[in-house]
């Protein structure tokens, strides 16, 4: 090592020895957790050593008071990023299973809608499957059976009834 790096180190040892303690407490009173305030107080003095222009030793505390200061803006900056992705993460795996418990749900019912429906007359199971599944009106289904409106309207209503009664009473058993 030459001259001018070994009293650099013995200037941050000083430095260390009178300020340590006093820009741990500094730290501690920002940071809740002790293990944390003395990686930052480490870390304050590091930077000194890494900071290669000239150092005032009479502004030296204000200066490992800035470092500091920025340390714990950077500590809580990391803290709240790393919350905002862990909740984003566990919205994400909430939402994940909440999809799946609706997407078992959702083919248990078409399950027993389909079993029912082989139950069904047949026209009302015609009319029923291309309300439910093909999405066609009352009047479509009229056309497309070649029956009036209100005979369509009658089976649509007696199937829907049907399957209110047989889902209502297999959820309840």
């Amino acid at each position: 090592m030459n001259k001018e790096t070994i009293i650099l180190h013995a200037f941050i040892t000083k430095c260390y020895t009178e300020y340590g303690s006093f820009i741990k407490n500094y730290i501690s009173y920002r940071i809740p957790h002790k293990y944390e305030a003395e990686d930052l107080t480490q870390e304050v003095f590091i930077r000194l050593l890494d900071y290669k222009q000239f150092i005032n030793p009479e502004t030296i505390k204000p200066f490992l008071l800035t470092i500091a200061r920025n340390l714990i803006t950077d500590n809580i900056r990391l803290y709240y990023k790393i919350e905002n992705y862990t909740s984003k993460i566990y919205e994400t795996i909430k939402s994940g299973i909440e999809n799946t418990e609706q997407t078992i749900l959702a083919n248990e019912l078409a399950a027993l809608i389909n079993s029912r429906m082989k139950h069904l007359p047949d026209k009302r199971r015609t009319t029923y499957h291309l309300s439910l599944y093909d999405g066609l009106s009352v009047s479509e289904i009229a056309e497309r059976l070649h029956i009036s409106y209100r005979t369509a309207e009658c089976h649509l209503f007696l199937a829907r009834k049907d399957m209110r009664h047989f889902i209502t009473y297999f959820w309840a058993c």
